[in-house]
């Protein structure tokens, strides 16, 4: 995974050179314009093809390129046939070229909203572009709308060279055997707790809320979140706080995936409102001291190089020396 950011910072300073109008939606996806390039927009195609050729030759992977007038028909022109292709999707090909593709090829149609469309008898994008916005929005409320502004190639948003501010920042995984213990389940959380803190350190956030998801073996979903007292970025205080809202929510199950979600984001520098507690705390600042020195070693060494001893699951003693 390091090696793909790696390569994607690259192809991301390259297409920059090309256009400043860059914004990256994914590690491996970007929306790209190019309005006011002549030589770009008055031969689209070939221009895409010498830019695709050149990520293959500098880079040594292929991309997917898809052209149009906005941002929803890009998208679903890239991701017509693959790999190495350069494909148009404009808006007089939608009905030829689009509609007659099943629903669930829709951006953004996830399968829940699929199966709600095909229970109103929806199969293909066209179905969607004809019928009644009023309906589908009733019945799928806003996310409705948006699937049949797109089934009809409507899109309006521009591209965002700067990136929107996260709302949360949160880990989840899905657990190789279903874990019935809660001292199993506080292994798992410490772990997601870490990441999430780390991602918390990179990003320049402070937390004010703290939520848990468990997901049981019956793929039943339940969550619940807290409100914190102050500011946290702490993996050992997201992890008090987590696996106390474990304990509240778990109803004993066998659980297949627990999550951790940090949300009410403040950029760290914002003055922070602290609680007497945390003033009366001695181990408050240094807990967050830790944390920080912590996170910067990762940084620069990998993710890997410090672990606390509770982390590990095979501590032993040598020699009168823990191992």
């Amino acid at each position: 995974h390091r090696l793909y950011r790696m390569y994607s910072r690259r192809l991301m300073n390259f297409l920059k050179m090309l256009t400043p109008a860059v914004e990256q939606a994914s590690i491996d996806e970007t929306y790209l314009d190019f309005t006011g390039k002549h030589d770009i927009e008055v031969e689209p195609v070939r221009s895409a093809v010498e830019i695709k050729d050149e990520i293959k030759r500098r880079f040594g992977f292929t991309v997917n390129i898809g052209i149009s007038e906005n941002k929803v028909l890009a998208k679903m022109a890239s991701d017509f046939q693959k790999p190495d292709r350069v494909h148009t999707l404009w808006r007089s090909e939608i009905k030829s070229r689009m509609w007659p593709l099943p629903v669930s090829d829709l951006f953004m149609a996830g399968r829940a909203s699929v199966r709600r469309l095909k229970s109103f008898g929806i199969e293909t994008i066209g179905d969607l572009a004809a019928s009644d916005p009023t309906l589908i929005e009733h019945r799928l409320k806003s996310h409705g709308r948006m699937l049949w502004e797109f089934a009809n190639g409507i899109d309006d948003s521009p591209v965002r060279v700067e990136r929107d501010e996260p709302k949360c920042i949160g880990n989840s995984t899905t657990l190789p055997a279903d874990v019935t213990d809660a001292d199993e389940a506080d292994k798992v959380l410490k772990a997601l707790c870490s990441r999430v803190s780390g991602r918390l350190e990179r990003a320049g956030y402070q937390s004010g809320n703290i939520c848990v998801e468990i997901k049981y073996s019956d793929f039943t979903k339940v969550s619940r979140q807290q409100m914190m007292p102050s500011l946290v970025s702490s993996a050992d205080i997201i992890f008090r706080e987590s696996s106390s809202i474990f304990r509240e929510l778990w109803n004993g199950s066998p659980v297949r995936l627990i999550g951790v979600r940090a949300s009410k984001l403040v950029k760290c520098g914002e003055p922070v409102q602290l609680t007497i507690e945390d003033l009366t705390k001695p181990e408050y600042q240094k807990e967050n001291i830790l944390e920080s020195t912590i996170n910067e070693i990762r940084k620069r060494y990998g993710g890997d190089s410090v672990k606390r001893a509770a982390d590990i699951d095979h501590v032993r003693e040598e020699n009168g020396r823990i191992r």
